[in-house]
């Protein structure tokens, strides 16, 4: 079990609750050497950097999705492993890797024996990293609409609402793909590059087929965003092709995404505007850690 832990704490995406006395009672239990520190979206990657420089074997993030990703990405490729502390909005990383929502049981995952080192695959868009997806179109939207406050007040059912408002602005787009050398062309509202299926609501994920170890990317096209899609994203004939025509879906290892017009992009809940994108995986990239078998 790591003995060196540091702990990055990002205020703005946490969740307003007292951390330092529940974090310092677990590690001083299991004998744990722990630091801490406060950040902004702007310093994460040198803090991590920092802390990995000191030695720390595990880089804890109490933050959100996108904070997260910023750690991930300094991590990428090293032996320092990923920890995650639930803090954020939706903390969807924690859900796909079964991390207790409760801050004392995902701190007392970090140093006990009650867990699995996971090498996890990361996505990269143009020059950031993600772990979880990339949105085009109506999820993007979504992210944008989702105000600070109401995320802090209502939790990931901000992003309901938000997606509700979403949904009358979100126009049809032709999209223009390239999957590992072979063309795409097809319209739709919404276009969604998935490494992990989680969506971080309780019971709703895209597909459990959607694997972050497999080193594929799944990619798929979602042709309308009306409730009775919302509500069939559980079903388990979501990828066999014959759900209405409301889905389409492909892997790959290598995609280019051209959108007319263009559209929002969201990666890991970070916005950007851009016709014309490229993403690609990095298989076993990151040392993650998750829940194990109790």
């Amino acid at each position: 079990m790591p003995k060196k832990i540091h702990v990055i704490v990002n205020p703005v995406s946490g969740q307003p609750q007292p951390i330092i006395q529940t974090l310092n009672s677990v590690f001083t239990k299991y004998d744990v050497d722990w630091d801490l520190s406060i950040t902004k979206q702007s310093n994460v990657r040198e803090i991590t950097q920092k802390a990995m420089d000191r030695g720390a074997e595990v880089i804890a993030v109490y933050g959100g999705d996108g904070t997260i990703s910023e750690v991930a990405s300094v991590l990428k490729d090293t032996d320092v492993a990923l920890g995650l502390l639930p803090g954020g909005t939706a903390n969807v990383l924690s859900c796909e890797l079964m991390v207790p929502r409760d801050l004392k049981r995902a701190a007392v995952l970090l140093c006990t024996e009650h867990q699995d080192i996971m090498e996890c695959d990361m996505g990269q868009i143009q020059d950031k990293y993600f772990m979880l997806r990339v949105g085009v179109g109506f999820e993007a939207e979504t992210m944008k609409g989702a105000r600070r406050d109401s995320k802090t007040k209502l939790g990931w059912l901000a992003y309901v609402f938000s997606g509700f408002r979403a949904l009358l602005k979100t126009k049809p787009t032709q999209y223009e793909l390239m999957l590992d050398g072979q063309k795409r062309e097809c319209q739709g509202l919404s276009l969604v590059v998935a490494n992990s299926g989680n969506l971080g609501i309780p019971g709703i994920s895209f597909s459990p087929e959607i694997k972050m170890t497999d080193g594929l990317l799944d990619v798929v096209l979602i042709r309308s965003t009306d409730l009775n899609t919302l509500f069939t994203l559980r079903d388990e004939e979501f990828f066999d092709g014959t759900l209405f025509g409301l889905f389409q879906h492909w892997k790959a290892k290598e995609i280019s995404i051209k959108s007319t017009p263009g559209q929002l992009v969201q990666y890991d809940g970070e916005v950007m505007e851009s016709e014309a994108f490229s993403i690609r995986i990095h298989p076993k990239a990151i040392k993650v850690i998750a829940r194990g078998l109790m």
